[in-house]
């Protein structure tokens, strides 16, 4: 006999995600293994752009130690070492901004006269004051005198003027007093001279002004006083080895002497006449001009190039602003020119090669070295003062230094091949873009660990979250960048795009703080859009972006964050909805 038992029906129980989800989580998301890499090597790249980030990098600024006249020189030498000379020279390393050794004062604590380096002994020549009976010449590297020449003859008036700079040849000037009476000799220290027998001139020069050697040291170059020879000046170039003059000519006015090409062919002279400046390049051996350019507004500062091609020139335009232009001395005036921001406070120096100039920066408080031809700043050098008396530039052009009005010298070195000199500024470095692409693929990587551990998250909030983290990265990533390289500005793109990354997740506390940023941003954006509005659409402002000034249109800027507005509230609808 079968029995059989009723069935009692059971009530089956359905997982829903209502009852399996926590309705705050998940809050924290858990990095990769992939992610945790991105985000090491992130920081890393950061570190290293931020202690990297200048093409010249300022190493030391120290105080000179007191130099109560003004410097006479102030240049490094062919081993780099910089030499600041005034009635005392001190010789510093570039490197550390240390004084190595200071050269001992003149005697009469004038200031040291000119002085000129033998580049295979670097040997220092200099006078001893204003009134010298004597050639001294020291050793740089240690601040020896190595021996002290007599000169026949030389005394009381007596001016060193110009020296050979491939040899031992002064040229030095004596005035007497009664009758006035002034007159220009030509000295080879190279020549065997005793106490008893002292060193006597090898010949005297028919001009008494001012004097040139030219670069491979054999001709000079040289002006007389006006009002002694007739009402014009004469100027003349002598040949070296014999001191026949080539010619001497009368020039109009009162010329300044320029410099000699690396040649020595050609030779310039400048006219001021107070409105416009004259620039005149000559024949060296014949006189004759080659060219003539007539500067547009009153010239300032001008510097010729090392080898005499280039002169750059500072010019008053006729809205009494200051401008920088390029004159090449054989196809005439550059088409490009370069405006001043702020006052000129710092002279003109060419680099060695001829191709780039450093001067006043475009921003306060800085110098700039700019590319000759297009007058672009291919470099800033940032210190913490606007007004430079003295410029320096080393022979192998990696070392730069600066002598401010408050007596303090600034030493700057080229920082490497990562930080190329370039107009765009930190844009040219390659690290910066390898942060950026770190970056990019770290916050790429987060989102997708976001992804996974979704637990509800609707179709409006995965495409919102995946558009907000897309327009907010570009902007979080300049912010980075920016932070790195010392520059700061507020903006609410690097908290949003996490809470972007958190809204991925669906869970209820990134939508929170998801819908608070974007409140918290909506009256700041309107503001900011006011602020714009008000200023002017099409006015353009100077803004730093990446260690250069541009002139951001603000329509631009408009146009962008009124894009950005006009999603806020479609996302904050989004995300204010009740999940079904």
């Amino acid at each position: 006999m079968i029995h059989t038992h009723a069935m009692t029906a059971q009530r089956l129980e359905y997982a829903s995600a209502n009852l399996t989800r926590k309705p705050w989580g998940p809050i924290f998301v858990k990095p990769s293994h992939r992610s945790l890499l991105f985000i090491l090597l992130t920081l890393a790249t950061a570190a290293w752009l931020t202690a990297r980030h200048q093409a010249w990098t300022l190493t030391a600024h120290v105080q000179s130690l007191g130099q109560p006249n003004r410097l006479t020189h102030f240049e490094f030498t062919p081993a780099n070492r910089l030499l600041a000379c005034g009635h005392l020279t001190y010789v510093w390393d570039a490197d550390t901004g240390r004084v190595i050794h200071e050269i001992p004062k003149s005697e009469d604590s004038q200031s040291y006269g000119p002085l000129t380096f033998n580049h295979a002994t670097e040997l220092l020549f200099l006078q001893r004051g204003f009134f010298t009976a004597s050639a001294l010449l020291y050793d740089i590297e240690s601040g020896t005198l190595l021996k002290e020449i007599p000169l026949v003859g030389e005394g009381l008036n007596s001016q060193l003027i110009a020296a050979a700079p491939t040899g031992h040849r002064l040229m030095v000037r004596r005035t007497t007093t009664s009758p006035a009476i002034a007159t220009v000799t030509l000295w080879d220290l190279d020549a065997t001279v005793s106490l008893s027998r002292p060193l006597e001139p090898i010949g005297t020069l028919p001009l008494d002004g001012p004097a040139r050697f030219s670069p491979d040291g054999r001709r000079i170059a040289v002006l007389a006083p006006p009002g002694k020879r007739g009402e014009n000046m004469q100027f003349g170039v002598f040949d070296v080895a014999t001191l026949v003059p080539l010619f001497i000519s009368n020039q109009p006015f009162n010329p300044s002497l320029g410099a000699f090409t690396s040649d020595g062919s050609r030779i310039t002279l400048s006219t001021n006449y107070y409105m416009n400046t004259v620039t005149q390049p000559f024949s060296a051996t014949t006189a004759e001009p080659l060219r003539a350019f007539t500067s547009a507004g009153r010239v300032v500062d001008a510097q010729t190039s090392p080898d005499g091609e280039r002169v750059a020139m500072v010019e008053v335009t006729s809205a009494g602003r200051l401008e920088l232009s390029i004159l090449d001395l054989k196809t005439g005036p550059s088409a490009v020119h370069h405006l001043f921001n702020f006052t000129h406070d710092a002279p003109l120096a060419f680099f060695p090669d001829g191709r780039q100039l450093l001067t006043s920066g475009p921003e306060y408080d800085c110098l700039g070295i700019y590319d000759t031809s297009s007058l672009q700043p291919r470099a800033i050098l940032r210190g913490e003062n606007h007004h430079f008396t003295h410029l320096a530039i080393s022979p192998d052009a990696t070392h730069l230094a600066a002598y401010a009005g408050d007596d303090t010298i600034y030493f700057y070195r080229k920082t490497g091949p990562d930080c190329p000199e370039s107009p765009w500024g930190a844009l040219a470095f390659p690290h910066l873009w390898l942060l950026i692409s770190l970056a990019t693929a770290a916050a790429f990587s987060l989102r997708r660990d976001a992804d996974h551990a979704s637990s509800d998250l609707t179709l409006p909030v995965a495409r919102f979250a995946l558009a907000l983290f897309l327009i907010t990265l570009p902007r979080t990533l300049h912010v980075l960048v920016a932070t790195c390289i010392g520059e700061r500005f507020l903006t609410p793109a690097p908290l949003i795009l996490l809470a972007s990354i958190g809204l991925a997740t669906g869970a209820r506390f990134w939508r929170l703080l998801t819908l608070t940023a974007l409140a918290a941003a909506l009256p700041l954006d309107l503001y900011c859009l006011y602020v714009l509005k008000h200023a002017g659409l099409a006015v353009r402002t100077d803004t730093r972006l990446f260690d250069r000034t541009y002139a951001v249109p603000h329509l631009a800027v408009f146009m962008t964050l009124a894009l950005f507005t006009a999603l806020i509230p479609v996302g904050i609808y989004i995300l204010s909805r009740r999940p079904k």
